[in-house]
């Protein structure tokens, strides 16, 4: 279990977390939810150790990996698909594994025949699932993603999250994921962490199963704001 108990966080006069307590399980894909400014993304960067909380205590991170998933694909233009994700796993395993790590997760988002493309032959779709082959590649125990689905239209939001769900489905491992679109959490989410008011508070967690009917769940979550 990951935990963040009794958090403390303030930024200048900002009050963001006055005794903040949440929880995550493990091999899931938590959803943090809310409005923007309410510390979603300080969450997870206390969670990555990028933050220092003020006061309180993390657990469960202890000698963790983490890989990423960023709303931009973040790759380095002058290096291949492939080189892309060698790179992050050059230094951690020999040549032959990292081949076969590489060609595993490019064919899973479908992206073999695109391994020797630079990043600027690509479209934002495909780009974006280089990011999401790399994240996976990385024998990370904990995959931050912060909204990388913002700003997409329809059809290729639903892409690249069907492509997520593929990988994450071969490969599970404990997800936060951060969002305030309605539709991506109820998608991709196990569990949903409702943020609201400042200094910030859970002031629901919502359980997704196979049987719940979205719409009662998504009309629930409009209530709360």
């Amino acid at each position: 279990m990951l935990s963040l108990q009794r958090i403390d966080k303030k930024f200048d006069s900002l009050q963001l977390f006055n005794n903040f307590n949440i929880s995550f399980e493990e091999n899931k894909i938590s959803c943090i939810f809310g409005p923007s400014g309410i510390g979603k993304t300080t969450i997870v960067n206390m969670v990555s150790g990028l933050v220092q909380p003020d006061n309180g205590r993390i657990l469960g991170t202890e000698n963790a990996k983490f890989s990423y998933i960023f709303q931009e694909p973040r790759l380095l233009e002058w290096y291949s698909v492939y080189e892309n994700i060698d790179f992050v796993l050059k230094d951690i395993m020999d040549e032959l594994s990292r081949k076969n790590l590489i060609d595993k997760y490019l064919k899973i988002v479908e992206l073999a025949d695109y391994k020797d493309y630079m990043p600027k032959k690509l479209s934002g779709g495909m780009a974006q699932r280089v990011s999401i082959a790399r994240a996976f590649a990385f024998p990370s125990d904990i995959l931050i993603m912060d909204e990388p689905f913002k700003g997409l239209d329809v059809k290729l939001k639903k892409d690249l999250m069907n492509s997520f769900l593929k990988i994450w489905n071969k490969d599970k491992r404990t997800v936060l994921f951060i969002t305030h679109d309605i539709d991506e959490a109820l998608e991709l989410s196990n569990s949903i962490y409702i943020l609201n008011e400042l200094p910030a508070k859970v002031v629901k967690k919502i359980e997704i199963t196979s049987t719940d009917n979205l719409n009662n769940i998504k009309d629930e979550m409009l209530k709360l704001f």
